[in-house]
């Protein structure tokens, strides 16, 4: 009988440890079951593209005691770049400036001058985006790059005439995008460009431009 006795009760025992291990982990705290801590996969960087428009101003041109100043103009741009999981990011940008004359000055004298400035600049930037919060960041760089520049002059004094010069020069720019995401992948931006152009007025001078913009940036 003390046989038995012993064997029922190792039975017993071994059926009330098989009974808590299929229950799971127990919380010795009275909560409930402990499971172990879920590690979030790590952040990774993202490929987007950017289309800005707005208003440009052109600095006014000086050369040889006269001075060119231009009226206020419009400028396009797109950009495609990527952005890895610290903020920092890379872009091609490629873009369209045009202004028009609005003054001309030679020694004293005002001179009614019909000219067109056109602008298309390659450039390559990086950038670092600083983030308030979830939705809110500014996006901050430079870049330099190439810029064909086109000066168009149609007239003086309403007298027809007719002067083209373009060419190809280096060009730097400094960017800043403030940016605020309406989805998870399209950010609505407003941007400051700070563009310089080398010799970008045949020659003559260089070219500066103070660039307002707002647009669009998709993540892939």
């Amino acid at each position: 009988m003390k046989i038995k006795t012993f064997l029922l009760a190792v039975g017993l025992t071994l059926g009330l440890f098989a009974t808590d291990a299929m229950a799971g982990p127990v919380s010795y705290s009275g909560k409930g079951p402990v499971n172990p801590p879920v590690t979030p996969p790590p952040p990774v960087g993202f490929w987007y593209g950017q289309i800005h428009g707005g208003v440009s101003w052109l600095e006014d041109v000086e050369a040889e005691g006269a001075s060119l100043s231009f009226d206020e103009g419009w400028a396009v741009s797109g950009a495609v770049g990527y952005e890895w999981a610290s903020g920092f990011a890379l872009e091609l940008e490629v873009g369209y400036l045009q202004s028009e004359t609005g003054d001309f000055h030679y020694r004293g004298l005002d001179l009614g001058v019909d000219t067109d400035f056109r602008q298309v600049p390659i450039l390559f930037s990086g950038l670092y985006r600083i983030k308030f919060t979830d939705r809110l960041s500014l996006q901050i760089g430079a870049g330099a790059g190439i810029a064909w520049s086109e000066v168009d002059g149609n007239s003086i004094e309403g007298i027809p005439v007719r002067f083209l010069e373009d060419d190809w020069n280096f060009a730097f720019q400094a960017k800043a995008v403030l940016a605020y995401a309406i989805t998870e992948t399209i950010n609505l931006d407003l941007s400051y460009r700070f563009l310089y152009t080398a010799d970008a007025f045949a020659g003559a001078d260089d070219g500066i431009a103070n660039i307002l913009g707002a647009g669009l940036t998709f993540k892939f």
